[in-house]
């Protein structure tokens, strides 16, 4: 892919409340507590290394346009998880919504199309994860199952629920048009398998 000049969060701080930051034991959709209220982050200039080192989709250039399509304008946040080499996991395209169903606005759906047709020329499997504006908590834990969807021919994560949740609305069936997964193995073999 090609180089992209790098823009700046400005008052944008989407990922300080959406992120999971293991480091910082945050968890998913909790606010950082350096985060302002007016946007932004209170020690910006002496924020930690794993703050420093992240950008999401829309800083590193890959989405075109202007500062409507930073995350706390557009709504939702993009970002790409590359599994580190030799993995068996597939490419993520995750996108966290800042309000409710802000990844289903079409302008938001032609940039996930576009972000998808780049990242195919160098990851042929690709995963969308769709996470809600409302999502709190640990992000994925061991007894927890994530839920994923085909929705226009990609493998789409819907939600994550305790095995138990599961158990209780599915029994140990697969809902039809759904597939349970426990593991990035199992996406892996999912994907392979429709390739």
């Amino acid at each position: 892919m090609e180089k992209q000049e790098r823009r700046e969060c400005g008052k944008c701080s989407v990922c300080c409340k959406t992120l999971v930051i293991k480091d910082l034991k945050k968890p998913l959709g909790h606010p950082c507590e350096h985060m302002l209220d007016s946007g932004g982050c209170a020690i910006y200039s002496e924020r930690w290394d794993i703050c420093r080192k992240w950008y999401c989709t829309w800083m590193t250039g890959m989405i075109k346009g202007d500062e409507r399509q930073r995350p706390d304008n557009l709504g939702v946040m993009f970002n790409i998880e590359v599994p580190p080499e030799g993995s068996v996991s597939s490419v993520g395209l995750d996108l966290y919504e800042v309000w409710p169903n802000a990844a289903q606005q079409p302008e938001v759906q032609e940039i996930r199309q576009q972000l998808l047709q780049k990242l195919r020329q160098t990851y042929p499997y690709m995963v969308t994860r769709i996470v809600p504006h409302d999502s709190k908590g640990p992000w994925f834990e061991e007894g927890h199952v994530m839920e994923f969807k085909e929705i226009d021919g990609e493998l789409t994560f819907v939600r994550l629920m305790s095995r138990h949740e599961f158990q209780k609305l599915h029994g140990d069936s697969i809902k039809k048009n759904s597939t349970f997964v426990l593991d990035p193995e199992e996406i892996y073999k999912h994907i392979q398998s429709k390739n």
